[in-house]
Order: C-alpha cells, then sequence, then structure tokens
C-alpha cells in the first residue's frame, strides 16, 4: 500500500483529482481525464 509522502499516513482515496490523502489532502497521484472511463 502506498502512503502519503507529506505525513506518512496510508489513509488514500480516490477522488476527481486523483490519489488524495485523507489526512492532510495532498494530491499523490492527478488522474487526467481523457474522456475515457478511468477504472482504479
Amino acid at each position: 500500500m502506498k502512503s502519503c509522502p507529506e505525513c506518512g499516513s496510508e489513509k488514500l482515496k480516490y477522488s476527481n483529482e486523483g490519489l488524495v490523502c485523507e489526512d492532510c489532502g495532498a494530491v499523490i497521484e492527478e488522474s487526467i481525464y481523457s474522456g475515457e472511463r478511468i477504472i482504479a
């Protein structure tokens, strides 16, 4: 499992922005909308 490089938390979730840390709000991986459905 990945952890947040900012705070070390493992509470990560996928949102519209991409992979986001639930504790500090840092965006770990940005999702790029290409018009195709992204299955994570």
